[in-house]
């Protein structure tokens, strides 16, 4: 399927490699979402057009990100976790409260 030309809201079009998100987990009001073509976890804000590029993983290989997956809140901590498939790795990242 092809979502070019689709968008979340007028003038918010669909981030590439919206086919192949992997994990998400909702965070005081806003969503994360991991891509696994893109290598980025988007924050996604409440009203659904708000859209960020939280971080973006790199690999030791040009052009192939590590793969970003299962998306995860340590709540206690308010840290987002991030797994990397392909790097067998954990990133653990502050958010801000």
């Amino acid at each position: 399927m092809d979502v070019t030309g689709l968008y979340l809201g007028p003038g918010f079009p669909v981030p590439a490699g919206a086919l192949l998100m992997d994990g998400y987990v909702r965070w005081h009001g806003s969503l994360f979402v991991t891509s696994w073509v893109t290598g980025k976890v988007y924050r996604i804000g409440s009203s659904g057009t708000e859209i960020q590029t939280v971080v973006q993983v790199g690999s030791l290989l040009a052009g192939n990100p590590d793969g970003p997956t299962k998306v995860n809140i340590d709540r206690f901590r308010s840290r987002l976790l991030l797994p990397l498939f392909n790097a067998g790795q954990v990133l653990m990242i502050p958010l801000p409260d």
